[in-house]
């Protein structure tokens, strides 16, 4: 097909769906370890977070053009979104993102993700009052109390501005999340 702009129509190619060969390989970037080429024991290589990151965003693209694809795909992106799994807070921030969009594009559809939404105000603090990993002090001083900051300002600056769209209403748990945030240990964050 001929999907050059013109004058007429400036956005030629626009709702040329992809191809399900695309889409196929997206996915495969999409888990946490990947199959190595050509190998005949089934051998895996961790993907890269960054690879990921761009993984979920290429997938949430194709998801704002196909009301199916994004109905199917919606519980993978969830899922990163879950406090209990170990995502990077850059894939955790993309998917969030990706999530948004759709909210506003397919809103009825993602409503009962924003639970998983309104989590990524407290990101990382799971890992912070976990008996089993480092103790409060030594993460003050790593870098894991700063790490999923830019997750919890995006789960902000997105969840606000989506309530003032009219995207979602305070409800629930929704709104003692906001009201966590405010005491946040990130001074960013609370303000």
């Amino acid at each position: 097909k001929d999907i050059t702009p013109t004058d007429k129509e400036p956005v030629r190619g626009l709702l040329i769906q992809p191809s399900k060969r695309l889409l196929h390989l997206v996915k495969l970037t999409l888990p946490y370890s990947m199959p190595l080429p050509n190998s005949s024991d089934n051998a895996l290589t961790p993907t890269p977070s960054s690879v990921r990151a761009h993984a979920f965003v290429a997938l949430g693209k194709f998801c704002l053009r196909n009301e199916a694809l994004a109905k199917e795909n919606l519980n993978i992106l969830a899922r990163e979104l879950d406090q209990d799994s170990n995502t990077d807070p850059s894939v955790m921030s993309n998917c969030l993102m990706v999530m948004g969009d759709l909210c506003v594009r397919y809103t009825n559809l993602v409503d009962k993700y924003l639970v998983f939404m309104a989590g990524c105000l407290q990101a990382g603090e799971k890992k912070l009052n976990d008996g089993n990993s480092r103790s409060r002090l030594s993460i003050t001083f790593g870098r894991s109390m700063g790490e999923y900051s830019m997750v919890k300002k995006n789960a902000i600056l997105l969840l606000s501005s989506l309530l003032l769209q009219d995207y979602v209403k305070w409800r629930g748990l929704f709104v003692h999340r906001f009201l966590a945030a405010v005491a946040d240990d990130d001074e960013e964050v609370s303000c």
